[in-house]
């Protein structure tokens, strides 16, 4: 009996050796696995790294693309610029044979309009001719107090005021089609109670004097600019 115990008991150690080695080569196999599927997932991660900067220049692409759009709206905005042109540009004025009404002189198709001593504009309906720019210039005391100015019906008017009550109640009538400003010196109340009437492109003025400002009544225009 006892050498059929010892037999027993060396089958039985050869069964548990076997069981341990198959229990140890599944383990080995298993590691294997779980090692290739390491690999495997590093190497997927890797094509996925390798992926996401590509996906990222497709993202920077679309980046351009908004580039692309706001190159658009840039050139909307463009169109807003030209729509600022419009309004404040005016085209160059012909001109021609210089009008008896420009005192000044014409030079480069702007018509001038001198007024330089109390006697010269003071009271007067000064209207500026046809097919020039028009360029009042009021340089002296009540030169232009209480007058009355008609600007062109399709080119720039300038209006300037300098020394004491120069523009005093002046009256400036600006042109439906084009810009119309007046620029009024340091001297004291060189615009007092100026009135411009406004047309509707640009209105502006600009003022030295911080103490009476020209009223502009800006109506329709498209950009309007008072002192005040």
């Amino acid at each position: 009996m006892s050498d059929v115990r010892k037999a027993s008991q060396r089958w039985l150690m050869r069964g548990t050796s076997v069981t341990a080695v198959a229990w140890f080569i599944g383990c080995a196999s298993l590691i294997g696995i779980d090692e290739d599927y390491r690999d495997v997932s590093e190497s997927t991660a890797d094509s996925s790294a390798t992926v996401q900067p590509s996906s990222g220049n497709g993202g920077s692409g679309g980046n351009g693309g908004g580039g692309d759009n706001a190159g658009k709206g840039g050139n909307g905005g463009g169109g807003a610029g030209e729509g600022g042109n419009w309004c404040h540009d005016a085209p160059d004025a012909p001109g021609g044979t210089c009008p008896n009404v420009c005192t000044g002189g014409c030079e480069n198709g702007v018509c001038l309009v001198n007024c330089t001593s109390v006697d010269d504009c003071t009271g007067l309906d000064i209207v500026c001719p046809d097919n020039f720019s028009c360029e009042l210039r009021c340089d002296g005391s009540r030169t232009c107090e209480d007058a009355t100015v008609t600007c062109p019906a399709d080119y720039a008017c300038t209006i300037s005021c300098d020394k004491f009550f120069a523009c005093q109640r002046l009256t400036v009538n600006c042109a439906s089609a084009a810009p119309c400003h007046i620029a009024c010196g340091q001297s004291s109340y060189t615009c007092r109670d100026a009135v411009v009437n406004c047309g509707a492109k640009a209105c502006t003025a600009s003022c030295e004097d911080d103490r009476d400002f020209p009223n502009l009544m800006c109506s329709d225009s498209c950009f309007c600019d008072p002192c005040f």
